[in-house]
């Protein structure tokens, strides 16, 4: 048989045009026909595509490998209108060739309508283009989700204040739309079990939507520690809402132990806030809150790694 029409076939060409062996073999295990197809058919059409239109040899195995079935969909009717599409939405090639190796599948035709519909949609309750580009370039599954799915998150946004011309609406629409409703609201429950008003949450969220996003477990237990162990107010560690998705074990609880030491020891004339504390990167962090005293830097380093490492 000859080779070009069986898996060594394929396998030279996607080696050819610089595809790895994990690239290929994902390719293989999505798609085993990829083995008895026609590469001069099949294959190198869609690659010499791709290069045509300026992309990469990475992004090119990028794009193929992580979206497989593009292999088996026409060149000309779906893939070829859909890139075009999204040509006419971006005017750089990093733009375009953000959402395409993120979701690969807005190539396709049917994703490609929804995609539009939605985006026209988005257009019409207000939310500004450049807001809506920036959320097709970083979350474009967003944007192929069923139409009423969309809708419905952009109501529920509505009725907490949020207005579809801010800057925020847009990163809380992607977090809504990806949190199924009764995990909302037991997240929400959570927050109020510690203390926090339905109100201090929203507004936490429309600061920092990720607020929402962590775990119900991480809830629990950073605030646990922030509240009960360190004393710390709930309300006051809404109004800096980051706090909650950074890492309990590398973060929160070094740094507030450290901290602790400090004030027990009279080194802090006062009391720090707590997201003055955590929101330093962790070079300067140490410059100010452990190198500077000269003789209990050693001890407080010890704390410091000690509970980094999440020794006793």
């Amino acid at each position: 048989m000859d080779s070009t029409y069986c898996g060594i076939g394929s396998s030279k060409v996607f080696k050819k045009y610089g595809f790895t062996d994990a690239q290929v073999s994902d390719i293989i295990s999505s798609y085993p026909s990829v083995l008895v197809c026609r590469p001069q058919k099949t294959l190198l059409p869609k690659i010499e595509f791709f290069q045509s239109a300026g992309f990469s040899t990475v992004d090119i195995a990028k794009v193929l490998s992580s979206g497989g079935s593009l292999l088996t969909r026409s060149l000309e009717t779906q893939i070829v209108p859909s890139l075009n599409a999204l040509r006419d939405l971006f005017t750089s090639y990093q733009d375009l060739v953000c959402p395409i190796k993120r979701c690969p599948g807005i190539l396709t035709r049917s994703f490609q309508s929804l995609m539009l519909a939605n985006i026209e949609f988005l257009r019409k309750v207000g939310v500004p283009e450049p807001n809506i580009l920036n959320l097709l370039k970083s979350q474009p599954r967003l944007l192929v989700r069923p139409s009423d799915v969309l809708k419905e998150s952009v109501e529920e946004l509505e009725k907490m204040g949020l207005n579809p011309q801010d800057g925020c609406f847009a990163r809380c629409l992607w977090r809504m739309a990806s949190i199924d409703k009764k995990i909302w609201r037991e997240k929400m429950a959570l927050y109020e079990r510690w203390g926090c008003s339905e109100n201090e949450v929203l507004i936490a969220f429309k600061k920092h939507a990720s607020v929402m996003a962590i775990s119900s477990g991480k809830i629990v237990d950073v605030m646990d520690f922030l509240v009960v162990k360190m004393g710390y107010d709930p309300s006051a560690i809404l109004k800096a809402p980051f706090i909650v998705t950074l890492s309990l074990k590398k973060t929160i609880i070094p740094r507030c132990l450290v901290h602790q030491a400090l004030l027990s020891k009279g080194l802090l004339k006062k009391n720090v806030r707590l997201a003055t504390l955590l929101v330093y990167p962790e070079k300067i962090f140490l410059k100010r809150f452990v190198e500077c005293f000269e003789k209990e830097a050693a001890e407080l380093l010890k704390v410091y790694q000690e509970k980094r490492k999440g020794t006793k």
